[in-house]
């Protein structure tokens, strides 16, 4: 069963919308090497509606057709991105690291050329969104990858909830619904892309 609170389910989208990521998996000698399946949650903003030539950043660029042809939104954003990586078979759970951007942390830094310490208000991150993940990677069936239980419970800029089974092919994305409280509000958009790794 799939729901999006305050909001509604769409269907699948290709795309390689995927952030660089290394990662090694322990290894078991002869034996075959452990599946690990990489996620990428991103938070998209969607705001306007019209016709007109949608504004929206380079890394959405290979959805942006998907995105347009089901919400007509004018211009799009991301404020928000989480990844990791486990083994098949395991309960993965991660956060977007990012606070929200009107956050910002007391810190003594050196300034000028007379390296004289100075305490500044710095940004904590470029997102504005802070938002959790959990997901069930169920299994593999051939390059499709089954995930249960996905939930993403969005804290920032605005409280939002998620719950969904998917399966995913590796190396595609997945449009998983749009949450609009009232007309004229931004609406926030959830994709997910899955990597065998």
């Amino acid at each position: 069963m799939k729901t999006f609170k305050d909001g509604i389910l769409v269907g699948i989208v290709s795309a390689a919308i995927l952030s660089s990521f290394a990662y090694a998996a322990p290894a078991k000698g002869e034996d075959e090497d452990p599946k690990y399946v990489y996620m990428q949650v991103s938070l998209i903003e969607a705001s306007g509606e019209g016709e007109e030539a949608a504004e929206f950043p380079a890394e959405i660029e290979k959805v942006i057709g998907k995105l347009r042809s089901l919400f007509k939104f004018t211009r799009y954003r991301i404020i928000g991105r989480a990844d990791a990586a486990h083994l098949v078979g395991s309960t993965i759970k991660f956060s977007s690291t990012q606070l929200p951007e009107k956050a910002r942390i007391r810190q003594t830094i050196p300034l000028g050329e007379d390296n004289v310490k100075r305490r500044v208000n710095l940004p904590v991150n470029q997102f504005e969104a802070f938002f959790e993940v959990s997901a069930r990677i169920a299994g593999i069936n051939g390059n499709i990858v089954s995930l249960a239980d996905l939930e993403v419970n969005v804290v920032e800029p605005r409280r939002a909830y998620l719950k969904a089974g998917v399966n995913i092919r590796d190396g595609e994305t997945l449009v998983l619904g749009a949450s609009r409280p009232d007309t004229g509000q931004e609406a926030l958009i959830v994709i997910v892309t899955v990597k065998l790794l």
